[in-house]
């Protein structure tokens, strides 16, 4: 049985199987909202799965909901989350769903909703959980056929556009369900192409496919290393986040990543607005400030960047996780953002690294994760937070979380979305005035809470 409390926060549903999750909980998920999407008057849906071990049988129970709902399914099977996206727009289609977890350990599994181009998130998501549970009816006339987007999908990501010069790329997709398309992507765009983990593997036997954690690059900074590359790319699960490494293999942080796509687009579009999460940097605020660009930052989570595109007018957006947004996609794409990225840095004169090393560095912690304990108030937590951290002349931002926003640099603290777990982020406009916020932080945090790691 579904638990609504547990999405009301989330933008997708989100558990680990036979404990919070079973493959029954799909097919009601499907029948419901099949329903919703009749009560709107649509019937026509793209789904995908990724290559985790318990995805293809829980996608059969979906579709078989879905279908029971009267709806018309078009199947991608083993699909990225962003050609599932591109499949809604390109096939006129009302809905798109994806079974995945992304990032999450192999024991999980999740599904992703859209409807009519918005992710179906936050109450909505209760709500469709709530009826999941309870008497679902029926409705004639629904089939399921597949579809191969493979070819369309490439033909959207190249753009007729090939980079002006090749370059020599590592590529590191972690066993996610991406590897093989990314690597064709990159073949097709002209680049050398050195393969990491780029094998399907839903057992993920290297640990969760998360490329915002430096040691799930390792492997990658090594190749770029050793083979004298121009620069790595890494995806995660479900292939909607990209993290990039210069030729030395050091980490572009994606804010700093943004600001150089930024840079390119508001040359085109001056004075637009771009999107930053509350995670985001001065540094890179200023920056695309500097550029030209209007920085409207949002909570944290693609659900809540990918709706603030169509809210705001955004020119692109993206995330310190690695989701990286175009108004013209509307979706977060990771391999999208490497095609772009690359066509990029094709056009300079200047190498990848050296490009990459004129872009503003931030003084800040990478994110600190905290578990989560189960009877945690969060709320309250943040709420004494507010009341102990500021000082004169400073703000609080209370959109995601609590954000700390000093003449010295700021202080996040949030709940995560996809996993029980705090997580921090501390920056500061120097290493000095870093360590005093830090030293802010251990002071006002309460005995009651989980404790912060040490050092901070």
């Amino acid at each position: 049985m579904l638990t609504p409390a547990l999405l009301r926060h989330a933008y997708d549903l989100r558990g680990r199987m036979g404990v919070d999750l079973e493959a029954d909980d799909f097919r009601r998920m499907g029948l419901a909202f099949a329903a919703r999407l009749r009560s709107h008057g649509r019937r026509r849906i793209a789904m995908g799965r990724d290559g985790r071990l318990t995805s293809e049988a829980l996608a059969r129970a979906f579709a078989d909901g879905l279908v029971a709902g009267g709806m018309e399914v078009l199947d991608l099977g083993l699909a990225p989350s962003p050609q599932v996206y591109f499949a809604e727009k390109h096939m006129s289609a009302d809905a798109a769903a994806v079974i995945t977890a992304s990032h999450n350990p192999a024991e999980w599994n999740g599904l992703k909703l859209v409807e009519h181009g918005r992710i179906v998130f936050g109450e909505a998501l209760v709500e469709l959980a709530t009826q999941a549970n309870g008497p679902l009816e029926q409705a004639p006339g629904g089939h399921r056929a597949p579809v191969d987007l493979r070819e369309p999908y490439l033909a959207h990501l190249i753009h007729d556009e090939p980079p002006a010069r090749p370059m020599r790329i590592g590529l590191e997709s972690l066993h996610g369900a991406a590897g093989p398309l990314a690597r064709e992507l990159l073949e097709r765009l002209g680049m050398e192409v050195i393969a990491l983990r780029c094998e399907i593997d839903g057992r993920f036997p290297d640990g969760p496919p998360d490329p915002s954690r430096p040691e799930n690059l390792a492997a990658l900074r090594a190749a770029v290393m050793a083979h004298h590359l121009d620069l790595g790319l890494a995806l995660d699960g479900d292939g909607d986040r990209l993290v990039a490494l210069d030729g030395r293999g050091e980490i572009i942080e994606p804010d700093r990543l943004l600001v150089l796509l930024a840079r390119a687009a508001l040359e085109h579009e001056p004075g637009a607005c771009v999107l930053m999460d509350v995670k985001g940097s001065h540094a890179a605020q200023r920056a695309i400030e500097h550029a030209g660009g209007r920085v409207r930052l949002v909570p944290s989570g693609h659900a809540h960047m990918r709706e603030g595109l169509r809210q705001h007018g955004a020119l692109l957006g993206g995330e310190l996780s690695g989701h990286i947004f175009f108004a013209d996609n509307g979706f977060d794409d990771g391999l999208d953002a490497a095609a772009r990225l690359l066509r990029l840095l094709a056009r300079q004169d200047a190498s990848p690294t050296q490009l990459f090393d004129a872009l503003p560095r931030a003084h800040a912690t990478p994110e600190i994760q905290v578990p989560r304990p189960a009877g945690l108030h969060v709320e309250a937590l943040l709420d004494g937070l507010a009341a102990d951290l500021p000082a004169p002349g400073e703000a609080l931002l209370r959109i995601d979380g609590l954000r700390l926003d000093s003449p010295e640099g700021f202080i996040l603290v949030r709940a995560s979305n996809t996993q029980p777990l705090l997580t921090l982020r501390i920056e500061g406009q120097d290493e000095a005035a870093l360590a005093r916020l830090k030293s802010r932080l251990i002071e006002a945090w309460p005995p009651s809470a989980p404790p912060l790691p040490h050092p901070l």
